[in-house]
This record gives structure tokens, C-alpha cells and sequence, in this order.
């Protein structure tokens, strides 16, 4: 459903001088220079919406425990971690577009209110998604402003002009939350066959996206599941890297968490993994939160239990209708980001001290997707919530409402609703 096309990511160009940013935007005694642009030349028509985030650490861990299970004193923690993508003190945008560019020109709001190039090359789009006309950009701010804020603008063919589309302006604040929630467990009970998501809402939000992608690869146990659920983890509105072009993105309003949305499904392979991931942003463009559950997997050997806690970066869902009556697939074991937090403390682990980057690493490559998964896949986008249109209104209607009123959430009533059927 997807085709990548060259990548152009932050990680390769130079850094940027750190400049100190005004006390506040738009000040009425400011002198403005005579040639000052606060916005890039060309349309803000609602076809490019812009977020942004600071980079924020994703840990993970191992409690050993010396073959005692019933002793939880002689606990101790193993190895752990705190992931970043490529640089702590960047800050990582995404720009969706729904416009005829092929081409995207960021800029970033400087200490005089003036928007300026940050490169001096156009971008290229990281991620297209087949069937809606919707392009992912990506790029990273090595050295952001204290209270950073990018634009957009499309080009054609290495080509601006002033109907360029132009995006809205995104923030990042210093950090975002993670305590969003998945309602439905992890497994759906016997006889349930519809793909079922909801999730508890961010009264912040006046945007989530969506990502549903396939999540037999990170159930396992093994480095290579390891390392694809710790590249899961990083906060990102897509799966870094290439792995987005394995799943389905869904922009939906803020407030419609709760309801979400429910598709039923039908297959010759059960059980089907779904791996749902959900961001929130507000009115400014910024994370605000995430959901990011955590997987325990169990491991023992050399006469040692082995209790490893890794990030999803999202949720898990499995539909099994037709379980095996002898040996059925068994739930995953998940638990909240803030109960992970809650073990790693007790048990001394609040700062922990190996740092990764995993830019250089994940970006390239992807495993494939299961068959059964792109089978569910064609169903999926055959559904009324995936339709073409029905993801283009949703688009325009909270880049409308981002515009005329940030702070304020667009009706769920008028733009989401179940496909079950």
C-alpha cells in the first residue's frame, strides 16, 4: 500500500547554530524589518499539516532474577538502556501532505519573528502512501531554538511559486506525555474478528495519528524482535525509518479516542497481530502524548529467570475468533509505560547509563509483512474510514480548525464513526 521514495533525513546535514528566541512571537512594539517574512511566501490552503517534537529518551531493561521466583528480594537489574534517534538536544518534525508538491522547503522561525530556510536543498518525501496522495517529510533541528517553530512549503519539480502550499506553524515542547491508554485488551476474547481501537483521549489533542501496521515481528523473543521493538519506541508519528511501509496511517480528531473506530475482518489465517500505534497533537502542531505500552518477555536459562521490559512505542492487539483448542496463542504480556517506569525505579534503575542512537541503524530496511497481515490490510483501506475522501476531509477539517481556533478540537461526530459491519 505504500512505496518509499529517497529518504533526505536531518541526521546528514550540518547543525544549526542555537539562537536565543524572543521573549514572545509577534511583540506589538517590535520593529520589523521592511523585507521581514513571519510566514514562508505562498498559500496556508490547508494541504500540508506540519508537527513537531524534542527527542525523548525510550528505555528498556532486564530484571535478573537468580533462579528464587518466589525470593523478589535477590532481584537485581541487568542490562537496560535509554534509546534517541539520532541526537538528544534535536528536535524532529514530520510534514503530511495531501498537495501536488513532490518537494518540501522547511523553514524555522528565527529570534527576529523572520521564518528562514534551514537548508539549502528542498527535501524529498520519506514515505508516500499509495491511494490517498499523502506524503510524509521528515527532517531534525540539531541545535533548536528554546521555544523552536518550523513551517512548510511544497514545491513542484524544484519549483515555488507564490501559490506554493504552505503549512501550518508547529512547535515542540520539551517533552511530551506517554500515558495514553489502549482500551481493549491485548487479546480479543474467542469468536471477535473485528479490529477494535480505542484509546483514552488527551483533552490537549486536536489531532491523533493513527498507525496500524503488523506486529508479528515484534512478539518474538531473540535480538532482532528486541531491537525492532526498541526502534518502535522512539517517538515518531510513523514507524521510523522504512517500516511505515508496512501499515496504514489514519488522521483522527481529537476527542474521538474513546470511540475510536472497529472494522470487522475475515481471514484463512488466524490469529492476525496488529501493532497500533497513536500521538496526539495540539493546535500548534506539538506532541503532546502517546500511547506506549511496554512487552514483558519472560526468558530463563543458565539458572536464571530473565525478566526483559521493552517499548512498543503503541499497543497490541491480537484477533484470534478460532483458537486452538490444545494450544492456543496466549496474550501478550503488556503493561503501561508508567508501570514499566514503576519496576525500573524499584528497582534502582532511574538513571540508566548506556545511550543509544538507532538513526544510523533503522532507518534502512524493514522486515516483510506477514501474508495474513496484508490480507487484513486490503480490507482495511476497503472500509469507509480509509477511503480517499473520507481521509481528505479529516485532513482539511483539523488543518481548519488548527487555524481558525488551536486550542479547540474538531466535532468526532461530523468526521469519525465505526465501520463495523
Amino acid at each position: 500500500m505504500m512505496r518509499s521514495r529517497n529518504v533526505v533525513r536531518g541526521a546528514g546535514v550540518l547543525a544549526l547554530a542555537a539562537l536565543s528566541l524572543l521573549g514572545a512571537f509577534g511583540c506589538s512594539k517590535k520593529v520589523m524589518d521592511p523585507n521581514s517574512r513571519p510566514v514562508p511566501e505562498g498559500q496556508q490552503n490547508g494541504q500540508l499539516l506540519m508537527m513537531g517534537w524534542h527527542e525523548q529518551g525510550s528505555f528498556w531493561f532486564a530484571i535478573i532474577d537468580p533462579g528464587t521466583p518466589n525470593d523478589p528480594t535477590d532481584d537485581v537489574l541487568g542490562k537496560g538502556g535509554i534509546d534517541y534517534w539520532a541526537d538528544p538536544a534535536g528536535v524532529r518534525t514530520s510534514t503530511f501532505d495531501i498537495s501536488q508538491s513532490n518537494e518540501l522547503e522547511p523553514f524555522r522561525v528565527g529570534s527576529d519573528g523572520n521564518s528562514t530556510p534551514m537548508f539549502d536543498f528542498l527535501l524529498q518525501p520519506s514515505v508516500r502512501l499509495i491511494g490517498t496522495d499523502l506524503e510524509s517529510y521528515d527532517f531534525e533541528d540539531f541545535s533548536p531554538l528554546p521555544e523552536p517553530r518550523y513551517y512548510s512549503r511544497g514545491a513542484l519539480n524544484n519549483v515555488v511559486t507564490p501559490a506554493s502550499p504552505v503549512s501550518n506553524a508547529a512547535g515542540a515542547f520539551p517533552s511530551s506525555d506517554e500515558n495514553m491508554l489502549f482500551v481493549p485488551p491485548p487479546k480479543l476474547p474467542a469468536r471477535d474478528s473485528v479490529l477494535d481501537v480505542r484509546f483514552t483521549d488527551d483533552s490537549r489533542a486536536v489531532f491523533y495519528v493513527v498507525e496500524i501496521g503488523d506486529a508479528s515481528g515484534v512478539l518474538g523473543t531473540g535480538d532482532v524482535f528486541s531491537f525492532e521493538r526498541r526502534l518502535f519506541g522512539i517517538p515518531s508519528p510513523l514507524l521510523p525509518g522504512l517500516r511505515a511501509l508496512n501499515g496504514l496511517t489514519l488522521l483522527m480528531p481529537g476527542g474521538s479516542g474513546q470511540t475510536g473506530f472497529q472494522v470487522r475482518l475475515t481471514s484463512k489465517r488466524w490469529p492476525l497481530f496488529f501493532h497500533v500505534r497513536v500521538t496526539a497533537f495540539d493546535g500548534s502542531g506539538r506532541m503532546v502524548n502517546r500511547l506506549n505500552n511496554f512487552l514483558h518477555v519472560h526468558t530463563a536459562g543458565g539458572g536464571q529467570n530473565v525478566e526483559t521490559y521493552e517499548p512498543l512505542g503503541g499497543a497490541v492487539e491480537v484477533l484470534d475468533p478460532y483458537p486452538d483448542a490444545v494450544n492456543p496463542v496466549p496474550p501478550p504480556l503488556t503493561l503501561s509505560r508508567d508501570d514499566a517506569l514503576a519496576i525500573l525505579q524499584a528497582h534502582g534503575g532511574g538513571n540508566l547509563r548506556t545511550v543509544s542512537h538507532l538513526a544510523a541503524s533503522g532507518g534502512s530496511g524493514a522486515p516483510a509483512a506477514s501474508e495474513a497481515f496484508t490480507d487484513a490490510v486490503k480490507q482495511l483501506v476497503a472500509s469507509p474510514m480509509f477511503a480517499k475522501q473520507a481521509s481528505d476531509e479529516r485532513f482539511r477539517a483539523i488543518r481548519q480548525q488548527m487555524g481558525l481556533s488551536p486550542g479547540a478540537a474538531v466535532p468526532a461526530s461530523r468526521l469519525i464513526g465505526s465501520t463495523k459491519h
